[in-house]
């Protein structure tokens, strides 16, 4: 069977004819522009991107009841290369990770830019979470999934891999994952720094600073589980929606690193 034919493929384009397809890309993109060409990111984005990781990795320390501040992290991160905390520290490896297989901004260099398969991305991004692990056997085995696992990383591959317009492939992407997780203890790490290498490296969100609040989601994750058009459309417009409030964020985050603070916010 040609794989245009495949039956993923064709639910794809199906969800690309929805009305928040074609909406909440336009949302997007219109906030994407505000932080792409802003003075900040143009003379600040490599600093921008590692605050951004910086949030990724206190958002992770929160969800994992670390008791962590972002000075200290920066503090950390600064004078040592990664955060003391072992969860802190694997977050940040994979975030560190997805950073690098970042395309520049504000380049002339107008050739295409490489990008790490995503297989291997995934991969990568299993022993990073798993490299701080103080059991020889967890570092050894970050990766090696049960067959369970397996089969919904296949679908995650599948997905990612997906010719379809950016909005409609993260959209699919955070459902399944949030719908159906890994069993791994850091699938969640996984999943965000997988979907924020993605979505910089597919040009949904190209600047690579967005700090996306996926875990909110949970809560409508009934619109996609129900497989309805409905459904999917007000999941696909909630996934928008995330994208828009974190670029508000990606704003911030440019304008202090281009001033040389830090936002009192998060400190």
């Amino acid at each position: 069977m040609d794989s245009a034919d495949t039956p993923l493929v064709t639910a794809l384009k199906t969800l690309g004819k929805l009305p928040e397809a074609s909406a909440g890309a336009a949302r997007v993109s219109q906030a994407v522009r505000s932080v792409r060409f802003s003075t900040g990111l143009r003379r600040g984005w490599e600093g921008a991107r590692t605050e951004s990781s910086i949030r990724w990795v206190l958002a992770d320390c929160r969800r994992s009841g670390i008791d962590v501040t972002a000075k200290t992290l920066r503090e950390q991160v600064a004078w040592q290369g990664e955060p003391e905390d072992r969860v802190a520290a694997a977050s940040w490896r994979c975030h560190s990770d997805a950073v690098a297989e970042m395309p520049p901004l504000n380049t002339k260099d107008l050739s295409p830019p490489s990008h790490r398969p995503v297989r291997a991305m995934l991969a990568s991004l299993h022993r990073d979470a798993g490299s701080t692990d103080p059991q020889d056997y967890v570092r050894e085995e970050a990766g090696i999934l049960s067959e369970e696992d397996a089969a919904k990383q296949e679908l995650i591959i599948e997905v990612a891999e997906a010719n379809a317009p950016g909005l409609i492939v993260l959209s699919v992407l955070a459902g399944q994952w949030i719908m159906q997780p890994l069993s791994v203890d850091a699938d969640r790490t996984i999943r965000d720094s997988f979907i924020r290498w993605l979505g910089t490296g597919r040009g949904f969100e190209p600047t690579g600073t967005a700090v996306l609040n996926l875990d909110s989601l949970e809560s409508q994750i009934a619109l996609y589980s129900a497989g309805t058009q409905e459904g999917m459309d007000a999941w696909i417009g909630a996934v928008a929606d995330v994208y828009v409030d974190a670029m508000s964020e990606s704003l911030r985050i440019s304008q202090s690193v281009l001033a040389g603070r830090t936002d009192p916010l998060v400190d």
